[in-house]
């Protein structure tokens, strides 16, 4: 009216005060109006089910964070009665513009200081009611201008004079865009993701570069996709700061043509500053070396290290690192001793990580094995319980089982041993695991290591194996106790790996291993009474040791006759090993007085014998004497050693695998 204004606050948040041009009304989170063509109308309703949700009209210094003018609705638009602040600020916000950086600069930096110094004095010299303007006006320009700590200094003030501006997304996209500029990406996504800003394509630019900085290179590059044209709009320093940043991404995600345009946008609008920065030499200089200009590549990288920026001097050193190591002119071990000296480059972040961790990876490229696993385990636990110390875990647990998929052959056998107990952690689970630890077991057992052999598939069959798996590990295991002569650990090998349904063939290796064990311990009727349905080769070259222990001649003759068969052809020579068992039939007929045995023997073999290793000893032994016991028992047996005929059989013994792998 003519004679002032009459407000009845429906709500007890309603602030009204008199200010210098008219009336100020608040509350928390701002206020909603009816649009202009219900003036004067004394019962405004809410707007029906189904129309557009109210727009909101801000607070006196609220309103300064607005983007857009258009914050009342246009006459004819729909109603609203006063009700409580904050009731639909997504919608409001999609699609507009936060920040007018080219209006908030004032300038280029040439009149920075004077701008300031203007905008400092304007906050001295404003009224009690206006400075909270001033103020946002300062902080604004320290925005444009890319000073984020001197922006976020007057956020709190301003925030700490009027709380309520928590609720507003304009201050929380300023604010949030300002922590990004200082490196608080936590207090920055806080901000920039409230569900007010969720749909902005602004607030998803500075979103992407909070993903830039996390190194969740996916992520970002969708969000800078999605935000290019905003960010094609920004003047310097922000189309530095942000084009940086996505030409770094597009860097990690191989996608070179987008680097390229973002890097010469940057450029055109930096100048030759820009040419010198050493964040754009480090980005150039991966650019060339993505396109093959390695030349190129290594001058930028070069100019980056050799400047006094830290940040990028350890970046580009990593970077010219790798390049040199890509095309063989430095060695793994140079390459570790550079990456060494970047650590006390750059330290304290994730920057730091990624130097220890190639330094590891280089290391063990260099066959430092123990060196490298150490680095990359150290640099793991520097992080602990982060994305990174779980790639790093990762990535040594892969190199490991590269390293021993053939047991480390490329190893000597008792550094591969040592290198396995010092990282058996990053063992994988599962099948390949087990065929490593298979591998090297079997290393072991070739240089007779037969103990810490066992101790590896001990481990397997009581902790990691099951079904068929642990029964045919467990049949090696015996195999390898019964070599190291401890027959009672080879029983409960095949007692702890005993399951059902075997099939015949490995049922039929496990007892020929439980009767070894049990002659072993002088039970040899026990033996022979298991193996009494096996007629095997296996089996009586088993017979044959039984016999030959107990002194049963007679038997042991018998058994060899099944092993060594029929003779060969006529003119066909025995190969060392058959000569060696034609002999011992020799021995064991001698020892039982069978001189028709060694008549039909030496008839049969006399001719295939001949130019064997043995011939000497067969003809003494097949002499007709020989069959009336003129050659007493020490005389053969210092001729020829007593006969472990088995033994061979365990030291080839493998358990085999078959294609079906057996559910556990």
């Amino acid at each position: 009216s003519y004679q002032g204004v009459v407000v009845r606050p429906v709500s007890d948040n309603v602030t009204v005060r008199p200010v210098k041009e008219g009336v100020e009304l608040t509350t928390a989170g701002g206020l909603h109006l009816s649009p202009a063509a219900d003036a004067g109308n004394p019962a405004v309703a809410p707007p029906p089910p189904g129309m557009p949700a109210p727009q909101s009209v801000p607070q006196p210094v609220p309103s300064q964070f607005a983007a857009a003018p258009q914050q009342v609705p246009p006459p004819g638009g729909s109603s609203a009665a006063m009700e409580p602040p904050r009731a639909q600020p997504a919608a409001q916000m999609q699609g507009r513009r936060l920040f007018n950086l080219p209006a908030w600069k004032r300038g280029d930096l040439d009149h920075f200081t004077e701008a300031r110094q203007d905008l400092q004095l304007a906050v001295v010299n404003a009224p009690e009611s206006e400075r909270a303007k001033a103020q946002l006006d300062l902080a604004r320009f320290y925005f444009a201008n890319g000073f984020g700590q001197e922006t976020l200094g007057l956020l709190d003030v301003l925030q700490q004079n009027q709380p309520d501006l928590e609720g507003w997304p304009e201050f929380r996209a300023l604010r949030g865009a300002a922590r990004v500029l200082t490196g608080d990406l936590d207090g920055a996504e806080a901000d920039l993701s409230i569900p007010a800003l969720a749909g902005n394509p602004e607030a998803g630019l500075w979103r992407a570069a909070i993903a830039a900085d996390r190194r969740d290179w996916p992520k970002a590059m969708a969000g800078f996709r999605a935000s290019g044209q905003i960010l094609n709009s920004y003047p310097e320093p922000m189309i530095g700061k942000l084009g940086l940043r996505a030409a770094e991404t597009a860097l990690e995600t191989r996608d070179t043509g987008t680097a390229k345009r973002l890097l010469d946008r940057v450029l055109e609008h930096g100048g030759p500053d820009q040419e010198e920065n050493p964040q754009t030499q480090y980005l150039r200089g991966l650019l060339f070396a993505q396109t093959g200009e390695t030349d190129q590549a290594r001058e930028q990288l070069t100019a980056a290290f050799n400047s006094y920026d830290r940040f990028y001097r350890a970046k580009a050193g990593l970077a010219l690192t790798n390049l040199e190591l890509s095309e063989g002119k430095m060695s793994p071990t140079a390459a570790a001793e550079q990456l060494a000296g970047l650590t006390f480059t750059w330290r304290g972040d994730d920057l730091e990580m990624q130097i220890r961790a190639r330094m590891g990876e280089v290391l063990i490229a260099g066959g430092e094995y123990a060196k490298g696993f150490n680095a990359m385990k150290e640099t793991a636990a520097l992080v602990a319980d982060t994305p990174r110390a779980e790639a790093i875990t990762k990535e040594m647990s892969r190199i490991f089982a590269d390293l021993y998929k053939d047991g480390a052959q490329r190893l000597p056998t008792l550094d591969a041993l040592q290198l396995y107990d010092q990282f058996r952690e990053l063992t994988p689970v599962g099948e390949a695991g087990d065929e490593i630890i298979r591998q090297l077991a079997e290393r072991l057992i070739s240089i007779d290591l037969l103990n810490r052999a066992a101790d590896l598939l001990q481990h397997q069959v009581e902790f990691r194996l099951s079904g068929l798996d642990k029964a045919r590990v467990g049949t090696r295991l015996a195999s390898v106790r019964l070599l190291d002569n401890k027959p009672e650990e080879a029983l409960k090998a095949l007692e702890l790996s005993n399951i059902a349904g075997l099939p015949a063939d490995l049922a039929a290796e496990r007892r020929l291993m439980q009767a070894k064990a049990l002659a072993e311990l002088n039970r040899g009727d026990d033996a022979l009474q298991i193996l009494a349905q096996d007629d095997s080769t296996n089996a009586n070259l088993l017979r044959v040791d039984i016999a030959w222990k107990g002194q049963k001649w007679d038997a042991a003759a018998l058994a060899l006759n099944k092993v060594v068969g029929p003779p060969p052809a006529a003119g066909k020579p025995l190969d060392p090993n058959a000569s060696q068992l034609v002999l011992n039939r020799a021995v064991a007929l001698a020892l039982a007085g069978d001189g028709n045995g060694l008549n039909l023997l030496k008839k049969d073999f006399e001719g295939a014998m001949k130019g064997t290793p043995n011939e000497d000893a067969f003809r003494i032994l097949t002499r007709p004497e020989q069959a009336m016991g003129l050659i007493d028992v020490g005389t053969i047996r210092s001729r020829v050693a007593e006969v472990d005929m088995f033994k061979k059989f365990l030291k080839e013994y493998r358990g085999k695998q078959t294609a079906d792998k057996p559910t556990s």
